[in-house]
């Protein structure tokens, strides 16, 4: 799973290379890569919940989300966000530019959230310690990242895809 988002962002990488203006491929590969992320937390919660003792899985798991959810950050930050802000630049759109810049902030700070999972488990002492709060620390992000993806899907990606006509 982690190496076909790879795979997709270094071609959407070559691809934004040589054209760095509307890709119409961007949405759907966004979107793709959300449902990658939903697949990867469900395993992550169904191989917990069936033994916690397996932390080499599930650490390989959460090590997964968190590298698909930065490739996806990269590659929003990359087309996205950077083919919106020139958009709303150059329309001299300033409420536009100011909303679009807040919610790319606010998707790094999911990232950085996720992070902190990620190391607070990584070690397997404090994993072993911290055991009972791992799936409310999971739901939580689970919960975070499934507003970001109504947002994205509902607000963010029809204003980029609109943007084209």
């Amino acid at each position: 799973m982690l190496n076909k988002l790879l795979k997709r962002f270094n071609s959407k990488q070559e691809q934004q290379q040589s054209n760095a203006t509307y890709n119409t491929d961007l949405i759907p590969t966004l979107k793709d890569a959300h449902g990658s992320l939903f697949e990867i937390y469900l395993e992550i919660e169904s191989v917990f919940n069936q033994d916690n003792e397996k932390w080499h899985t599930i650490m390989d798991l959460v090590k997964d989300f968190e590298n698909a959810l930065k490739l996806h950050v990269m590659l929003e930050d990359k087309q996205l966000y950077t083919y919106l802000e020139n958009l709303y630049e150059t329309t001299n759109n300033r409420e536009h530019l100011d909303h679009i810049r807040e919610l790319q902030s606010n998707m790094g700070d999911i990232l950085k959230e996720v992070n902190y999972f990620a190391r607070k488990y990584s070690d397997w002492e404090n994993y072993k310690k911290n055991k009972e709060s791992f799936l409310a620390d999971l739901h939580t992000i689970g919960k975070v990242l499934t507003k970001r993806v109504k947002l994205e899907e509902t607000f963010i990606y029809p204003m980029y895809m609109e943007s084209k006509h």
